[in-house]
């Protein structure tokens, strides 16, 4: 199997507004860090993804084929006293800088993305110090969630 499919019509459509689910326990590389997964039972996340080594600086990587358009960029983390400010880095560009320090909650940041060329893309999400008030560079992530608008 293999090659270059050409598409169009409904099935085209249908690629157009695919959504690609990246579970952060299997990121395709770690960037900087020491990581594990935990498991929640109970919870409708299921397991996380989390830097035990909570250092500025850790991260993890994927690497996608996005086509050039618009896109939603869901992820799913925890929010707490001990989190770091999670960047969201795709192409190599800061797309969001989420701030994960505050009372204990679960949380979904949405950013809109543009991909400006299609093609091969690092998705990263990067500890980028942290707030003031935190007293770690933790980052505990569940779920990255991407789907194309147009």
């Amino acid at each position: 199997m293999g090659g270059v499919v050409k598409m169009s019509g409904f099935f085209k459509r249908a690629q157009l507004f695919a959504s690609l689910f990246l579970p952060c326990f299997y990121p395709d590389s770690i960037l900087q860090g020491t990581w594990a997964g935990e498991e929640w039972a109970g919870n409708t996340y299921g397991s996380s993804y989390n830097n035990s080594t909570t250092n500025d600086g850790d991260g993890i990587r994927w690497t996608r084929f996005l086509s050039a358009g618009a896109y939603k960029f869901a992820l799913e983390y925890r929010r707490n006293t001990n989190q770091g400010i999670i960047d969201l880095e795709v192409g190599g560009s800061v797309k969001d800088s989420i701030d994960a320090f505050g009372a204990s909650a679960y949380m979904t940041n949405i950013t809109n993305v543009t991909v400006p060329v299609s093609g091969l893309q690092n998705i990263d999400l990067v500890i980028n110090g942290k707030n003031g008030g935190s007293s770690d560079f933790g980052m505990k992530v569940f779920q990255l969630r991407i789907w194309r608008v147009s």
